[in-house]
């Protein structure tokens, strides 16, 4: 497999030669770091003992939400390999909601 074209403006070498290393602008990539702190602060464990309740539509808003930042700094998946795991999620290729649980760890 090779590697997809270089998409962005800064550079940072990934020594695992698993991504391209090339880096999207600064606000681009705070907006989905931003997406990406408020899914994990959904799932977060606190809330779990907060006794909140968790809603499968709720998960799949988030899923959503995340899809749209990845759409934007790589749309139609423009730039990241067919590899990424992102892309297998957000394709919906894997199956995010399988009943088996015992491939998850729960600390």
């Amino acid at each position: 497999m090779k590697m997809p074209e270089k998409v962005g403006t800064r550079y940072n070498e990934d020594k695992t030669n698993m991504r391209t290393g090339w880096i999207l602008e600064e606000t681009t990539t705070e907006n989905v770091l931003k997406a990406i702190e408020e899914a994990k602060a959904y799932i977060n464990l606190k809330r779990t003992e907060e006794k909140k309740i968790t809603t499968v539509h709720e998960l799949l808003d988030l899923l959503d939400l995340l899809k749209a930042g990845v759409m934007i700094c790589y749309p139609s998946y423009h730039g990241l390999p067919e590899w990424e795991p992102c892309v297998n999620i957000l394709e919906d290729k894997t199956d995010i909601l399988e009943k088996d649980e015992s491939h998850f760890e729960v600390n």
